[in-house]
C-alpha cells in the first residue's frame, strides 16, 4: 500500500507496542539464551523484526509449551529428526501452510527436501520461490534463516544451528539471525543441532 498517492500528504506518528502477543513466554525465554550479552538499538528508530532490537520474556502475554531442543548425530538425522516432527504436527491437526522448517546450512535444507518427500509431505523451498513465500498454498516452507524476516508462523522447526552461515562469519551476525528465526514462532518451537558450534553452546547453556 502506498500511503503517499499523487496529490495526499500523510503524517503521524508510529508507536511501538510493548505488549508481545506474537511470542509465548516460553518462546522468548529460549530465545534470550541465543543473544545474551548483546546490546540493541533505540527501539524508536528500528522495527521489532530488525536484527538489533529484542523483546524480553516479561513483555509477553501468552504461555505455551516449553521448547523443544534436540542434539543429533549429524545433519542426516537433524533432517530425519525435523521431518518426523511435522509429521507428528501435521498428523495433530497442523496444516501445511502453519509449518516451516528454517535451517542455517544449506546441506541440511538440500537434504530436508529428500526426507519430507520421502515421508510423503508436500514441501516447496522457499529460497527459489522467494516472490511466493506468503502466497503459496498448501505446502511446508523450507528456508534459511534470513528468509521469513517480518513473517510468523505456529509451528517453527529450526535446523543446523551449529552450521550457520553468514557473510561476515561473526558469531554475533548468527546469533542475531537465530534470535530472528526463533521468534517467528507463535505456538510452537523446535531446535535440533549436530555437532558443536557457539549457538549451540550458548543455547545448550540456557536452557534450565
Amino acid at each position: 500500500m502506498n500511503w503517499n498517492p499523487p496529490g495526499v500528504t500523510a503524517r503521524g506518528r508510529t508507536t511501538i507496542l510493548r505488549d508481545n502477543y506474537r511470542n509465548t513466554k516460553q518462546i522468548l525465554d529460549f530465545a534470550l539464551g541465543a543473544i545474551a550479552g548483546i546490546g540493541q538499538s533505540d527501539a524508536g528508530q528500528t522495527t521489532p523484526d530488525d536484527l538489533d532490537v529484542f523483546v524480553m520474556p516479561e513483555a509477553a502475554l501468552r504461555e505455551g509449551r516449553d521448547p523443544n531442543f534436540r542434539e543429533c548425530g549429524d545433519l542426516n538425522t537433524e533432517a530425519q529428526t525435523l521431518t518426523n516432527k511435522t509429521a507428528e504436527l501435521l498428523r495433530g491437526g497442523a496444516t501445511p501452510d502453519d509449518i516451516v522448517i528454517m535451517s542455517g546450512s544449506k546441506e541440511l535444507r538440500i537434504t530436508l527436501q529428500q526426507t519430507l518427500r520421502a515421508a510423503s509431505i508436500l514441501s516447496s523451498d522457499a529460497q527459489q520461490e522467494r516472490d511466493r513465500v506468503v502466497s503459496m498454498r498448501g505446502t511446508v516452507r523450507v528456508a534459511t534463516l534470513q528468509l521469513p524476516k517480518r513473517l510468523e508462523y505456529p509451528h517453527v522447526l529450526i535446523g543446523g544451528v551449529s552450521h550457520i552461515w553468514t557473510n561476515d562469519d561473526e558469531d554475533e551476525t548468527r546469533r542475531r539471525l537465530l534470535y530472528v528465526a526463533i521468534t517467528r514462532a507463535t505456538e510452537t518451537l523446535t531446535v535440533t543441532y549436530s555437532g558443536d558450534g557457539p549457538m549451540s553452546r550458548l543455547l545448550r547453556a540456557a536452557r534450565p
